[in-house]
C-alpha cells in the first residue's frame, strides 16, 4: 500500500506571466515538475490561512478573558465603594 494520499485530478488555468514564475521556480529550484511546485504552495497558503484563523481564535480567547478580569475588578470597586458608604 502506498504511503501517499490518492490524488484528484484538478484543472488549473493561470495567466501567462503567471506560469512564467511558476516555471521559473520548477527549473531553478528542486521542484520535479509544475504540478509539485502548485501542490507546494496550495499546501503552504493553506497551512498560512490555518495559522492565522488559529491566532484570530487564540486573541480572541485572550480578548474575552481580559474582558471578564476587567468587568471582575470593576465589580469589585464597585462593591467596595458601595459598602464605604
Amino acid at each position: 500500500m502506498s504511503s501517499k494520499s490518492p490524488k484528484t485530478p484538478f484543472k488549473l488555468l493561470i495567466p501567462g506571466a503567471l506560469l512564467k514564475r511558476v516555471d521559473y521556480y520548477v527549473t531553478n529550484d528542486d521542484y520535479s515538475n509544475r504540478s509539485e511546485f502548485i501542490v507546494r504552495a496550495i499546501r503552504d497558503y493553506v497551512d498560512k490561512l490555518d495559522y492565522v484563523k488559529a491566532i484570530d481564535k487564540e486573541y480572541a480567547m485572550f480578548e474575552d478573558k481580559k474582558n471578564k478580569e476587567e468587568k471582575s475588578t470593576d465589580d469589585k470597586e464597585d462593591s467596595i465603594r458601595s459598602g464605604s458608604r
